[in-house]
């Protein structure tokens, strides 16, 4: 094997963006993973700001589990099938997520403001929402109404060309958690 080239997730995932939403100006890519969240800034197709924290799916499943004195398979199961939905198990499982995604909502309102207060040109207006994080039932809905902004899972499939026999192997709807090997895929220099 011989490296070609090495590069950062963030710029993969901007390249994937880049692609499956040409010409879109600036948005806040929110890549929830399950140990961590990647936050980009992607302007006309160019990554230009990206930083990672530890709040990630994980600690949505912990949270969970806390609060009910669950296992963690049995969490992860609650958080799949309620996640941030106020009308499903009373509400109760929406609760017990809710300071997690505090978490999350603080840390996009900083580079928000970051971005309103330095380089309002660039101030995304809108987030695209990727990682396995971004099926949970419900977060685009919680992160628009939080955040005030359109708020959408990303789909990656626009402007991409998959071989039948490879569709078969993927998961229907949203690829979110392939961002990075989409993107690196789609790298050609």
């Amino acid at each position: 094997i011989e490296a070609i080239a090495i590069e950062t997730e963030a710029i993969a995932t901007a390249r994937v963006i880049a692609n499956a939403y040409p010409n879109v100006g600036s948005v806040l890519v929110l890549d929830i993973g399950s140990s961590g969240t990647d936050l980009s800034v992607v302007d006309n197709n160019n990554l230009i700001f990206s930083q990672s924290f530890g709040t990630g799916s994980e600690s949505m499943t912990r949270a969970i589990a806390s609060s009910f004195s669950l296992d963690g398979v049995q969490a992860e199961q609650y958080k799949i099938k309620f996640g941030l939905l106020k009308d499903q198990a009373e509400g109760k499982i929406f609760l017990s997520l809710d300071p997690v995604m505090q978490l999350i909502v603080a840390e996009v309102n900083k580079t928000i403001n970051f971005f309103k207060n330095k380089y309002s040109q660039a101030t995304p207006k809108k987030i695209l929402l990727l990682g396995e994080g971004s099926n949970i039932p419900g977060i685009a809905e919680y992160l628009q109404t939080a955040l005030g902004m359109g708020t959408e899972v990303a789909n990656l499939r626009n402007n991409i060309q998959i071989d039948s026999a490879m569709e078969a192997e993927l998961p229907q709807g949203n690829l979110g958690g392939f961002a990075v090997a989409i993107g690196l895929a789609l790298k050609t220099k």
